[in-house]
C-alpha cells in the first residue's frame, strides 16, 4: 500500500455528543446517520423552545387583539377601513403589542419588544433590531374585523402552532447544511496546516457538529426569554455569544484528531504480495506454476542433434543369456590345420 495515502480516520472517542471539542471532532469520523441524529435532537429542542415561546406569548396576543376587534373593518384595495375612526391598542403584552393607528391620527405608545401597528397605508414592526414597513397589497380585501377573523384563528390556531414548529426544525437541519458545505474546504485546508488529514466529507460532518453547541445555548436562551428571565436586549447578546461558540469550536475541534505522520524515508518498501492472497487464484492454477517452476531449476540432459541412439540393453541382455559355445576340438575330428 501506497505510504503517501491517507490512513483511514479513527475516531479518538465514540461520536454521540457535541458538547465538548473532543466530541465534535469525533464527528469527522462518524456515520453520517449518527450525526443526522444528533443533529435532528438538537434541531427537535431548538424548536419546542420556538413551540413554547409561541403558545405562551404570540398566540394569546393574537388572540387578545381579534378579541377587541370591532365588527367591522378592513383593509381594501392596499387601504385602511376603520369605522372607529381613531387609534385603538389591541394588545400591549411585555412581549409583543398590536395597535391600529388611522389616517390624522398619533400612533399610540407601546413599551413591547416587537411593536405591529395597522396604519392607513402598510402595516408597521419595529423592535430593537429596527423598523421595517410593509405595504398592504393591492386589488385584495382583506379582513380586519372580529366577526371573520375570530372563527378563522380559532380553527387555524393549532395548524399555525405546529407549522411553526416543524418550520423551525426545517430551517435549522437545512441551514446548518449550507453553512457545513460553505466551511468544509476553509476547514479541509485549517486541519492540513495543523498536521491532520481528515477527508472533505470528515470536514463537513465537522464543521455541522460545531454548529450544535451554539443552537444549544440558543436553546436554552430561548426557553428563559419565554419565562422573562431574560430581556430582548439579553436575548440578542446571548444570539452574538452564540456565534464565537461556534466558532471556538470550528478552531479548538480540528485539534483533537489524530495526527497522521509523514511517511520515513528510510523506510523499507513493502514486501510484494503473495500469491495466496489474491482473491481470483485458484488451486491449478498454483500447481502449474510450482510445476513450471520445478522445470527451470532442474535442465534435462538431451542427446546431441544427429547422435545415434544408444544400442537397446534387451538385444544385450538377450546376448549374454545365450549358453557359450562349445570349443571345437580338431583332433577330435582328424583335421590338420596346418
Amino acid at each position: 500500500m501506497d505510504s503517501t495515502r491517507s490512513a483511514p480516520l479513527e475516531a479518538p472517542l465514540e461520536a454521540w455528543q457535541p458538547l465538548t471539542f473532543g466530541g465534535v471532532a469525533a464527528f469527522a469520523a462518524a456515520p453520517g446517520g449518527r450525526l443526522l441524529a444528533v443533529a435532528a435532537l438538537v434541531a427537535l429542542l431548538v424548536s419546542a423552545a420556538v413551540w413554547r415561546l409561541a403558545v405562551t406569548v404570540w398566540s394569546p396576543t393574537i388572540s387578545m387583539a381579534i378579541a377587541r376587534l370591532p365588527a367591522e373593518g378592513a383593509i381594501d384595495n392596499g387601504h385602511l377601513v376603520w369605522p372607529a375612526g381613531q387609534a385603538m391598542s389591541l394588545a400591549d403584552g411585555s412581549f409583543v403589542s398590536i395597535s391600529v393607528t388611522p389616517p390624522g391620527t398619533p400612533p399610540p405608545k407601546h413599551t413591547a419588544d416587537l411593536q405591529f401597528d395597522f396604519r392607513s397605508t402598510s402595516l408597521t414592526a419595529s423592535s430593537l433590531l429596527g423598523y421595517i414597513e410593509i405595504p398592504y397589497p393591492r386589488g385584495y380585501v382583506l379582513a380586519l374585523n372580529r366577526t371573520e377573523l375570530d372563527p378563522l384563528w380559532g380553527a387555524w390556531r393549532p395548524h399555525a402552532l405546529a407549522t411553526v414548529a416543524g418550520a423551525t426544525f426545517v430551517i435549522l437541519l437545512a441551514l446548518w447544511a449550507i453553512i457545513a458545505t460553505f466551511l468544509a474546504v476553509p476547514l479541509r485546508a485549517y486541519a492540513l496546516l495543523l498536521g491532520r488529514r481528515p477527508g472533505l466529507g470528515g470536514c463537513w460532518k465537522l464543521a455541522f457538529a460545531a454548529l450544535l453547541p451554539g443552537a444549544l445555548i440558543m436553546c436554552a436562551a430561548l426557553f428563559g426569554y419565554g419565562l422573562r428571565r431574560l430581556s430582548l436586549g439579553e436575548l440578542m447578546l446571548i444570539h452574538g455569544l452564540h456565534l464565537l461558540v461556534n466558532t471556538a469550536y470550528l478552531l479548538i475541534s480540528p485539534l483533537s484528531i489524530p495526527e497522521c505522520p509523514p511517511p520515513s524515508p528510510f523506510s523499507a518498501p513493502a514486501p510484494p504480495s503473495d500469491s495466496s492472497e489474491n482473491p481470483f487464484a485458484s488451486p491449478e492454477i498454483e500447481d502449474a506454476d510450482a510445476l513450471a517452476e520445478t522445470l527451470t531449476e532442474e535442465p534435462v540432459n538431451l542427446p546431441p542433434l544427429g547422435a545415434r541412439p544408444p544400442p537397446a540393453r534387451t538385444k544385450a541382455r538377450r546376448q549374454s543369456s545365450r549358453p557359450p559355445a562349445p570349443p571345437h576340438d580338431d583332433e577330435h575330428l582328424g583335421i590338420n590345420p596346418t
